[in-house]
């Protein structure tokens, strides 16, 4: 299929400019690259962001029934030990899915800097 509007013009001017296809098709590569870095670092911060989101409902409706037993007269000491380590151990879940997005964000970007370490030693 050859290529219309926009991308005919473009390989007509690169073409006239004394570039090959190889150079072409690098330069397409390129784009493509960069536009999968930045698709990686929308996806990325999406999660982060919603994890973060959903970490602080999640704590919002925890503490609802501690701090009810917090407010009855002999249960204010464990409902409050209770509470904090409710705290922790959900902000600990939520710390975990960040991390494994930051480390998902990373091989994405080793297998994009892979790929295009292997198109400019083809070039």
């Amino acid at each position: 299929m050859k290529p219309t509007g926009t991308m005919a013009r473009a390989e007509a001017w690169l073409l006239n400019k004394g570039f090959g296809f190889a150079a072409l098709e690098h330069l397409c590569r390129e784009a493509i690259m960069g536009n999968l870095r930045k698709l990686k670092d929308i996806v990325q911060e999406a999660v982060d962001k919603g994890a973060t989101s959903v970490e602080e409902v999640h704590q919002a409706i925890a503490a609802m029934p501690l701090e009810m037993l917090e407010s009855i007269e002999g249960l204010e000491e464990p409902a409050k030990n209770i509470k904090e380590l409710r705290q922790k151990s959900i902000g600990m879940v939520y710390d975990i899915i960040r991390k494994i997005n930051n480390t998902a964000g990373e091989l994405a970007e080793d297998i994009i800097g892979k790929v295009e370490k292997d198109d400019d030693e083809e070039v």
